[in-house]
């Protein structure tokens, strides 16, 4: 018999992260523990990245904001959900 156990996550950074504009961003969602092991992906607005890893080259203004990791192991109705935002500054004008 499989007893579901819903998914504990953690994310690097862990809740607010801030890089001038054109930097490099990594965001890290990891499993704590759950059963059976769930499905991790980030998803900002309408866009969704499968994975516990998601970067980007180089970041924009536009793409500031909260990007959330989901883990989902049918544990619930919703997939247990972990929010980091995404602060750019801007480059100052020499």
């Amino acid at each position: 018999m499989l007893i579901l156990v819903e998914p504990v996550i953690s994310t690097v950074p862990d809740s607010t992260l801030t890089v001038p504009e054109g930097s490099p961003v990594k965001l890290e969602c990891s499993l704590v523990s759950g059963t059976p092991l769930p499905e991790l992906s980030w998803i900002k607005g309408e866009h969704k990245v499968d994975g516990e890893v998601l970067e980007i080259e180089e970041i924009s203004r536009d793409q500031a904001g909260a990007y959330r990791c989901l883990a989902n192991n049918g544990f619930g109705p919703t997939p247990v959900e972990k929010e980091v935002t995404v602060e750019v500054t801007c480059k100052e004008l020499m």
